[in-house]
């Protein structure tokens, strides 16, 4: 199990690992930002309309945060379960490119339709982004592939790896509930900041 005192040993031996983890998330952040400008009229005009529905519901404070939390918590609960599935390496690679993709979309839309003042409020989102679910997902992700390669490699079910195997569960449970942690503190952070960025910028 992953010890505080071993925390930089633990970085360095998986480097290239949170490496490939960040650069496959900017990829997908690049070419979502990059499509959401090439979306047809319609379909633009639809996401508006459902964008300026939501800006009025935070402005009132009337947005249902726990439907919004559980649908910010739902993704990484999908992602940990991909981890144990045996041959869940495409989709964890997979949701890590659609959460890139995904980012890159929704901020790239806020600053094409409401210009400056979606930029603020972008800026704002990154920030979320950046500080909580960012290093949650890149957390989880590392944890569910270190947890479903090694499964893979632990098909000889030698008594060794069955012991290394509870200790990659038990990093892997942690990396989980950390994960959880903040991604509840970012959306406890949007709770409180969106409501009133909303209704100073959206007059």
């Amino acid at each position: 199990m992953l010890q505080l005192g071993t925390l930089k040993q633990h970085f360095m031996q998986y480097k290239f690992l949170y490496l490939f983890i960040f650069i496959l998330f900017f990829i997908g952040f690049l070419i979502g930002g990059f499509y959401a400008n090439t979306v047809s009229y319609a379909d633009f005009e639809v996401a508006k309309s459902n964008a300026d529905l939501f800006i009025s519901s935070a402005k009132r404070s009337s947005l249902d945060y726990r439907l919004i939390l559980w649908e910010d918590l739902t993704p990484y609960l999908w992602l940990f379960l991909c981890g144990l599935v045996l041959l869940g390496f495409p989709g964890i690679l997979y949701f890590l490119f659609q959460r890139g993709f995904s980012t890159g979309f929704f901020l790239s839309f806020l600053i094409k339709a409401f210009s400056m003042k979606g930029l603020f409020l972008a800026c704002f989102f990154l920030v979320c982004e950046v500080l909580f679910f960012l290093p949650a997902l890149i957390l989880l992700t590392a944890g569910a592939t270190r947890i479903n390669l090694f499964s893979l490699r632990s098909t000889l079910h030698t008594y060794r790896m069955k012991q290394s195997l509870k200790s990659e569960l038990l990093y892997y449970l942690f990396a989980f509930l950390f994960s959880v942690s903040l991604v509840a503190l970012g959306g406890i952070t949007k709770y409180f900041f969106l409501p009133p960025l909303c209704s100073y910028l959206f007059v």
